[in-house]
């Protein structure tokens, strides 16, 4: 959610209906305000989310009453066990009709878009090309990729019989829609989203410190996205857009504030997500756990977008078959994921690839690693440079345009040495100026910083600083707030729906 008056006094005032209305109607609440949200985001977008939950929730409760009840209770005897029979296979069709049938819409959204703009720049022979209302009826709704992945965890987990299909078709549309996360994630679990969306009318506002640990996470939020990840993107979208004039420097620069600006784009967000729901009782799953400080690939996917790894990993890896069925075939399957991984997050080639690199740091890793080794002081900072050199160099393939642009700007990097202006020159004509790129620099110290912090602690930022006496915490607190509020950027001309990962 953006930085924004509008947000405030939306996220304010759903609080209070939230909290003065009868504690049954908490669910109600959250679902009117997460339809009032989208309904502002994208008309499309609820459109085809309502969709989507109806036919998932039908294929749910169909499944569950073909695979029967939790007390596995049947007729016996041989039309009995015929029935079953018969009945498993019903259910399993289903199962695999309804994720087919979200896989391919998915597929659709992503790729008939692409196939038509490429048909259009062609016929504009170098022209803006005009998308027809056409392909926008194609245009991959806001926040389709995360609840699409829900839908498919959701049935998979019902017709496995993990969890019951849910009775009540509002919770199941919160559950797909729900405001804080529905942009951007983080991907949840039907049998925690679901049973903590049943438990709301017993959610007190002041208990556990629910308050305190919200507003660590808000103000960690807004301090990434706001203060450090936007101010980023003042360097990072002009230089990707034109790489073709920019100095070696520049283009270096470009590309670490690139890899930076991801990171605290989408964690700031995910914080923001994980501290509004705490306001109502609900917790989400924390998505990044330090990721850059990881000492491998391995490690680095257990701390970064921690809910689509995990979703991966239990609904695709492990069907495959894991590591169970020898090296080379967990290799392949590794392999596997991360393509999917590569084409889940975008339709253009370069996601393919960064994908690929990703599964062959992966494999790489997965040889030489020495099982029962301890690892000196020396290789734990090697392979924390090396594992952050990789992900460097596949971060590039995330921000470039085309694929076309690739060898331009690897070009440029290592040869544009001298483009006959001064570097602050280069920095003025882009937007960003000496003065923002200092404060750049200056802000990514404290994202340093408390990353270290998260990473020792092996927890969230908001239950790392839970620790800390009360005093320290509430000056950490003003600090962000004054911090956020000077240095923040937001008003007028600023984009309240810009986060990088709602177009994933």
């Amino acid at each position: 959610m953006s930085f924004s008056l509008e947000t405030i006094l939306f996220l304010g005032g759903t609080i209070l209906i939230y909290y003065l209305l009868h504690r049954r109607m908490r669910p109600y609440v959250l679902l009117t305000a997460s339809i009032l949200f989208l309904w502002r985001l994208s008309l499309r977008a609820l459109v085809i989310v309502l969709v989507t939950g109806i036919v998932v929730w039908l294929l749910g409760r169909a499944i569950e009453g073909l695979t029967g009840d939790a007390s596995g209770e049947r007729e016996t005897g041989n039309a009995g066990a015929v029935q079953a029979a018969s009945d498993a296979r019903a259910a399993r069709g289903l199962m695999i009709a309804g994720v087919a049938l979200i896989v391919c819409a998915l597929l659709v959204f992503k790729y008939v878009p692409v196939f038509f703009a490429q048909s259009s720049a062609a016929v504009a022979d170098g022209e803006e090309a005009v998308v027809s209302p056409f392909v926008r009826m194609f245009l991959l709704p806001v926040g389709f990729s995360y609840y699409s992945f829900q839908s498919i965890g959701y049935l998979i987990d019902v017709y496995q019989g993990r969890i019951r299909a849910e009775r009540n078709p509002f919770f199941f549309l919160l559950y797909l829609m729900y405001f804080p996360k529905f942009i951007s994630g983080p991907i949840e679990r039907p049998k925690d989203l679901l049973t903590q969306i049943r438990d709301l009318p017993s959610v007190r506002l002041l208990k556990e410190e629910r308050l305190s640990l919200a507003a660590s996470d808000l103000l960690y939020g807004y301090f990434m996205k706001s203060v450090v990840a936007d101010r980023l993107a003042l360097c990072t979208g002009p230089v990707f857009a034109s790489c073709g004039w920019h100095s070696s420097a520049g283009l270096l620069l470009n590309l670490f504030f690139y890899v930076m600006q991801l990171y605290c784009d989408f964690a700031g967000y995910s914080a923001i997500a994980v501290g509004t729901s705490r306001i109502f009782g609900i917790t989400l799953v924390n998505n990044f756990r330090a990721p850059y400080l990881s000492l491998g690939i391995t490690e680095f996917w257990r701390r970064w977008h921690r809910s689509l790894s995990s979703w991966l990993r239990d609904y695709l890896y492990i069907p495959l078959g894991g590591n169970r069925r020898g090296t080379a075939r967990k290799c392949l399957n590794t392999m596997i994921v991360f393509f999917v991984c590569g084409i889940w997050h975008g339709s253009s080639l370069t996601f393919v690839i960064w994908g690929l690199l990703q599964g062959i740091f992966s494999v790489i890793e997965t040889l030489l690693r020495k099982k029962d080794k301890a690892v000196s002081f020396f290789w734990q900072i090697a392979g924390r440079v090396l594992t952050f050199a990789g992900i460097f160099c596949s971060w590039f393939f995330f921000g470039i345009h085309t694929l076309s642009d690739v060898p331009k700007y690897i070009q440029r990097m290592w040869t544009a040495r001298d483009p006959g202006f001064t570097f602050e020159a280069e920095m003025i004509e882009i937007g960003m100026g000496m003065t923002e790129l200092k404060l750049a620099l200056l802000f990514l110290v404290p994202v340093v910083v408390f990353d270290i912090l998260i990473y020792r602690a092996d927890t969230s930022f908001a239950e790392a600083i839970a620790r800390w006496p009360y005093v320290f915490r509430y000056l950490l607190f003003y600090v962000l707030i004054v911090v956020i509020l000077v240095f923040g950027i937001y008003g007028a001309g600023y984009d309240a729906a810009g986060f990088m990962y709602m177009d994933f």
